[in-house]
């Protein structure tokens, strides 16, 4: 699809910060977040959320919140022993999941606060490389990790291994489109296709 050039986007940098697109006047706006690396960025209505990789004298990982379309930004919150926030995702319950090198974290406040929802049946493997909703049936969940894929279909209460014919692999990309389920390994350059839920 197509851009709607009646709506803002909003997007991260390579160079530090997060910019708003004006199609007005096509232009990108600083939104003066800070010198944070941000690696990733959801948007709720007004509500803005930047997650950060820790660098220097901050070496945790932070989502940041602004409520106000990126005017002013909170002091940040940390989510365990994370170090990246690499994908955020805002369900249509707004409820707010963070992907992370410290598994899945869920905010039910707008992202006030986070909670760990990353309780494996097998031997953690905290690194989230990336992370997808179903948008149909949006309990169900896949977190692509340093080593294999997991699957939940309770948002997050538990997972499990989805890794049947994938293996143990590093699982760099998840996607879905209806009921298919796309998943990428960077070690290996594998395309994989799951029809189902």
């Amino acid at each position: 699809e197509g851009a709607d050039p009646n709506k803002s986007s909003v997007t991260p940098t390579a160079t530090r910060g997060v910019w708003k697109y004006d199609p007005v006047n096509d232009l990108w706006d600083d939104k003066k977040m800070g010198d944070f690396n941000v690696r990733a960025v959801a948007v709720k209505g007004s509500y803005v959320f930047a997650g950060t990789a820790g660098t220097g004298p901050m070496p945790a990982g932070r989502v940041f919140r602004s409520t106000n379309g990126g005017n002013t930004w909170n002091s940040g919150v940390t989510l365990g022993a994370t170090t990246i926030v690499r994908a955020i995702r805002v369900r249509t319950d707004n409820n707010i999941f963070a992907a992370t090198d410290d598994g899945v974290f869920l905010s039910t406040d707008d992202g006030v606060s986070f909670n760990s929802v990353w309780i494996t049946s097998v031997p953690p493997d905290n690194n989230v490389l990336s992370f997808a909703i179903v948008p149909t049936i949006q309990s169900t969940m896949y977190a692509g990790t340093s080593a294999s894929l997991y699957k939940s279909a309770n948002s997050g209460t538990s997972w499990a291994l989805s890794d049947n014919g994938i293996g143990r692999m590093p699982v760099s990309s998840v996607a879905v489109n209806g009921s298919n389920i796309w998943t990428t390994s960077q070690q290996y350059s594998l395309v994989g296709r799951y029809t189902g839920g």
